[in-house]
């Protein structure tokens, strides 16, 4: 099988010497150039020395890109941060003002549910005791709706409670 070679075109400046493709070509050690332009780049010292410096620019670009993987390597095995506690803290940072004002919300929501709780139990006992045990997942589901349409409403209460507690607070007014 015959070896492709460069056209004649892409070898040969018209002043007789080496383009810059048959230089590279000869720096980078491929046979894509014919013998008679091997033998030219030999015995021409101006094409030599172009050669040269393609050579020595090619093998500069290899360390490089050798370098660049190495670092990559040692970068890629660096521990890389965790989001999660990150997040974390700045949660609890952004819930700092909040804080102050939990016990007086813990103690108010406490005393709601000790409240409301036996009203709640005494109806659900009483509901349950006239439903046959078709019904049951009916008011299971019906039961889980309500507590989280209530754990809804208490998540955006709450923090409007508190934040007009913290407002007042900053402004003197006592509630």
């Amino acid at each position: 099988m015959k070896k492709e070679l460069l056209p004649r075109e892409l070898v040969w400046q018209p002043d007789g010497h080496l383009f810059d493709t048959a230089i590279a070509a000869l720096a980078d050690g491929q046979d894509l150039v014919s013998p008679e332009a091997q033998s030219h780049a030999d015995m021409c010292e101006q094409c030599a020395r172009r050669i040269g410096e393609e050579a020595l620019a090619s093998l500069a670009v290899r360390e490089a890109l050798v370098e660049g993987q190495a670092h990559a390597l040692v970068a890629s095995s660096r521990r890389q941060p965790r989001p999660l506690p990150v997040g974390a803290v700045m949660g609890a940072l952004a819930l700092a003002p909040v804080i102050q004002d939990l016990p007086q919300w813990a103690t108010e929501t406490t005393v709601l549910a000790a409240r409301v709780s036996p009203v709640l139990l005494r109806g659900a006992i009483a509901a349950l005791r006239g439903i046959d045990s078709s019904q049951v997942v009916v008011v299971s589901a019906a039961s889980l709706l309500v507590v989280a349409l209530a754990s809804f409403v208490a998540s955006r209460l709450a923090p409007s409670r508190v934040a007009s507690a913290y407002r007042s607070s900053k402004e003197g007014v006592v509630q």
